[in-house]
């Protein structure tokens, strides 16, 4: 107690001798109190490659299963690949896709598309996946029909969906075609599926966050996304500056509307999520720390006049866990993170992620219990290949001593990037963040996997399996 002081002009504590006193801010701590403990997702140490769909030699899922065998050969339990929807056809992005429910059917391959179509498996596809297939079907032949204009700027009657019928009849046969090819890639897809898991490969797949602005979600479930009378967003999604930009990034896509979605028992995100898990044996959850909060930028603004809102929390993924059973998630919790998230993850049991070339000393100093919550990358299909990040900032360790110190490491997953386990520079890279022009392109040259490197492959996966 000071009893010795009078309060200054500036609200501050001073005493009559000339002593500034400054007290220390009130803080408050929450306790979650819970009769069971949050239960992690259950991890054997393994290891795994990230590898799209349309990096594949082939470029699709021709010869898929060949590529399956070259993973078995170097002793890999897990390939991760990026979402398996339509991508965006200005910037071949899977991240932007017009509809996250639907398949991307330029992947299913050559093979697949020239094989016989049952009439009631197509019958029972359609049925299963109603819920999306015809918004999306009808989605596609209206934007291909109205010259690939965004649904924003459709005739009133499609833009609201007041008169579809002329569509539904007059253009059946084009509807059909549209969703045979969906039922096409979704067969060939549960057919690769099916070949990793006889081998022991786990898929690894991947739900982005948010949709595409002009997508057949957002304007088949307009209530589930805040958007205003004219379907364009009231505000857009994005992050503030961190290490990936230091200008931060403004996506664009739509927020979603978090209380409109409870109030229907979450049913767009219980949809995707089944669906989801139908594909993947496990799911990698993009952008998690949206879940605990999520930023919002405001229209016509950058990324630094955005605020953060909170996020839909533990509730959410305890309503899925209710509804569908324990939930495979990982999270992608890259950035930069709060106590929010933080709590999130413990709570969820969801593992995080760390990759190499953000959290090298991070990762070197993981202890047991911290390194069985984490995923170690060399990098992801954001980063520049690891040969090319060395070279660009002069590290003195090789790709190959970075790769053994990720296999030794005490995290119970290691999974590489195919063009860093083939040791390429950054003229294979991916993917180029704030880049318009030129991702999402490379591809495996045939033959990558030599009897050399399946060996080389092998010991240091046995050695990270012991």
């Amino acid at each position: 107690m000071i009893d010795d002081t009078v309060k200054s002009a500036d609200g501050k504590l001073q005493s009559r001798h000339g002593i500034n006193v400054e007290l220390p801010p009130v803080s408050t701590k929450l306790y979650y109190c819970s009769k069971k403990k949050p239960q992690r997702l259950q991890m054997e140490r393994s290891a795994g490659v990230l590898c799209h769909v349309s990096s594949l030699p082939s470029g699709s899922l021709d010869g898929a299963e060949g590529f399956i065998d070259d993973l078995a050969s170097m002793g890999q339990k897990l390939w991760q690949i990026l979402p398996l929807s339509p991508a965006d056809e200005d910037t071949d992005s899977p991240y932007s896709s017009p509809a996250v429910f639907a398949g991307n059917s330029k992947l299913a391959g050559r093979t697949a598309a020239a094989e016989y179509i049952d009439k009631d498996e197509y019958e029972h596809f359609c049925e299963r996946e109603s819920y999306w297939l015809e918004d999306y079907a009808l989605y596609t032949l209206i934007k291909r029909s109205l010259g690939g204009k965004p649904w924003q700027q459709w005739p009133e009657a499609e833009r609201d969906r007041k008169d579809l019928d002329k569509w539904r009849l007059g253009r059946k046969d084009e509807l059909e075609v549209i969703k045979k090819n969906q039922f096409i890639f979704d067969r060939r897809w549960k057919e690769v599926k099916a070949y990793a898991s006889s081998k022991g490969i786990s898929v690894i797949g991947d739900i982005p966050i948010y949709a595409a602005v002009d997508s057949a979600d957002t304007w088949a479930h307009r209530d589930v996304f805040l958007l205003g009378e004219d379907g364009y967003p009231l505000v857009g999604a994005g992050v503030p500056p961190d290490y990936f930009s230091e200008d931060g990034q403004h996506w664009g896509n739509p927020l979603y509307d978090w209380a409109s979605l409870k109030a229907n028992d979450y049913e767009w995100w219980l949809k995707r999520v089944e669906r989801a898990m139908e594909q993947y044996d496990y799911i990698r959850l993009d952008h998690f720390r949206s879940f605990a909060a999520f930023f919002a930028i405001p229209c016509g603004g950058k990324p630094r006049d955005g605020w953060w809102l909170p996020g839909v929390g533990k509730e959410f993924f305890d309503f899925l866990e209710a509804r569908l059973g324990r939930m495979p998630f990982l999270a992608e919790d890259l950035g930069t993170l709060d106590n929010q998230v933080h709590d999130l993850l413990k709570l969820t049991g969801c593992p995080g992620m760390l990759v190499y070339q953000f959290s090298a000393d991070e990762i070197a100093a993981l202890g047991d219990d911290k390194a069985a919550t984490k995923i170690l990358y060399s990098g992801t299909h954001d980063n520049q290949t690891l040969v090319g990040w060395i070279e660009e900032n002069d590290i003195t360790e090789t790709s190959d001593q970075i790769i053994e110190e990720l296999y030794n490491s005490r995290s119970p997953w290691v999974i590489l990037p195919l063009q860093d386990i083939l040791g390429l520079d950054d003229d294979s890279r991916m993917n180029i963040p704030g880049l318009a022009e030129g991702n999402w392109q490379w591809r495996a040259p045939k033959g990558w996997a030599s009897a050399e490197l399946c060996k080389k492959m092998r010991k240091l996966v046995g050695k990270h399996e012991r």
